[in-house]
């Protein structure tokens, strides 16, 4: 009965997780479209383009997969920064080394344009990440029922070779 529980538990486990790959995915592929549909040229200002260089930022770093801390992190930065969160980091040289945006360390929050739809990708993502670390204080715990395995696979080994030595025994006598 403890194993159907734990098969349930288990299946619910891999299709939350199933559900939340999907969704990192899907905002993926929505940041790398809205990337291709703002290819900035000659004639836009530099705050543009650093606006523009968030969303390729930010589209580079989920390359390395919704698990990953450093998104985390470039979205926390972002929360300070762009939008004056307060108990968020703000522009420091450090936070520029690390996510190397922005490239003008000049700029000012107020110079960012496409505020609107950085707050909607956060927005998405900061729930992303609400779901993930939901979905990993939820996951199933398989160590205890292992020990419990392995002793009880300890238990039959000793009992079985007790029968093989009494059975080698009377087959001595």
């Amino acid at each position: 009965m403890y194993e159907i529980h734990h098969l349930k538990v288990q299946s619910a486990y891999i299709e939350e997780e199933e559900k939340i790959m999907a969704e990192f995915e899907d905002i993926k592929i929505n940041l790398y479209e809205q990337v291709q549909l703002m290819q900035p040229d000659n004639t836009v200002g530099d705050n543009v383009k650093e606006s523009i260089r968030w969303f390729h930022t930010v589209a580079t770093l989920l390359e390395e997969g919704y698990k990953n801390d450093k998104w985390k992190k470039f979205i926390s930065f972002t929360r300070g920064f762009v939008f004056n969160e307060p108990g968020y980091a703000h522009l420091t040289h450090d936070n520029v080394l690390l996510f190397d945006w922005p490239k003008d360390e000049n700029l000012q929050p107020a110079d960012i344009v496409y505020k609107v739809e950085m707050r909607h990708e956060v927005d998405k993502l900061i729930k992303l990440q609400a779901d993930a670390d939901k979905l990993k204080e939820d996951k199933p715990n398989n160590k205890p029922e292992f020990f419990v395995r392995y002793i009880f696979i300890f238990y039959f080994t000793v009992a079985l070779a007790l029968k093989l030595l009494r059975t080698y025994a009377e087959y001595l006598k």
